[in-house]
């Protein structure tokens, strides 16, 4: 599982976009009034962000032209073998791991993709 995962808004101002620049996720998950939408590349991210930016008004990330992660959740207590059944069944690229916080809230924990499940698989053969 990977953990080095943020939650961005989908409206995007430049206040908000520095720590992405300073720290590089290596995920970032897009969501829009408590929805997660979807996952992208920190590094992608952050370089369309760079390129792309206006100080005036927010970045709309729905018009990045970056290659965007489809995804689908597991609760925490979930098995490798249970995140590969979602990857499987909801025809996702990854799904989001989520605990539960205090007041039942969801708390994102980390990811997990169909490639890192494979490669660790492979590493243990």
């Amino acid at each position: 599982m990977e953990m080095s995962v943020t939650r961005v808004p989908v409206l995007l101002d430049t206040s908000a976009s520095e720590p992405l620049t300073n720290a590089t996720p290596t995920w970032c998950l897009i969501h829009r009034d408590k929805e997660d939408l979807y996952l992208v590349n920190g590094r992608e991210l952050v370089d369309w962000l760079q390129e792309n930016i206006s100080p005036d008004e927010p970045a709309d990330l729905t018009g990045a032209g970056i290659r965007r992660w489809t995804i689908g959740s597991v609760p925490v207590q979930a098995t490798l073998r249970q995140a590969m059944d979602t990857l499987r069944a909801g025809t996702v690229e990854a799904v989001c791991v989520y605990g539960r916080g205090s007041g039942g809230n969801r708390v994102l924990q980390g990811v997990v993709t169909r490639e890192s499940i494979e490669s660790f698989s492979l590493a243990r053969l």
